[in-house]
């Protein structure tokens, strides 16, 4: 028999009211950790799916060449609002002869900013027929939370290295194709 429990039962309920406290501190991290886990894995399943999910989020985008006049591009090609709202932003850099082909499913007045971005770019907007109907040149990361918009409606955007447009003598009208290998 506990001999405190009958000599001195409020030290007897005192220390088990300080271990009952104890160990229902404990459940609750337990408990605040489990929640904060299944969270994560929450927003990480919503964000990049299930592998037929539409909303599935590819993580190496589809790469065509294009050209342009005399000029050839490695492009990644960024079809869905997933890939389209990440766009370039993040990267450090954009490879020479290379640039981000944004397909949209319909012609309209598509807007592009700069956020998240680290480097300079040339904008190339072309319309349902692939002809190239506005060029923004130099586009710094500076100028967020600016959105650029064509002066006609395009389907089409190609983001390539700021300068490149004006090297390659690209300008309205050209259109470009994809070239099959």
């Amino acid at each position: 028999m506990d001999w405190v429990k009958i000599l001195n039962p409020e030290t007897y309920f005192r220390n088990e009211m300080k271990k009952f406290i104890k160990n229902f501190h404990k459940l609750v991290k337990i408990l605040i950790i489990i929640l904060i886990i299944l969270t994560a894995w929450l927003v990480w399943y919503d964000f990049f799916g299930y592998p037929n999910s539409k909303n599935n989020v590819i993580l190496s985008p589809k790469t065509e060449k294009i050209s342009i006049g005399e000029s050839i591009f490695n492009v990644e090609i960024v079809d869905s609002d997933t890939l389209r709202s990440r766009g370039l932003s993040g990267r450090k850099s954009l490879a020479q002869n290379s640039g981000m082909l944004f397909i949209f499913e319909n012609s309209d007045q598509h807007g592009f900013w700069m956020k998240e971005m680290n480097f300079s770019i040339d904008i190339i907007w072309f319309s349902q027929d692939f002809k190239i109907v506005t060029i923004k040149k130099n586009i710094m990361p500076e100028t967020y939370p600016t959105i650029f918009y064509p002066e006609e409606n395009a389907r089409y955007v190609l983001e390539i290295n700021a300068g490149f447009s004006e090297k390659s003598k690209i300008k309205i009208g050209d259109k470009f194709e994809v070239i099959s290998e």
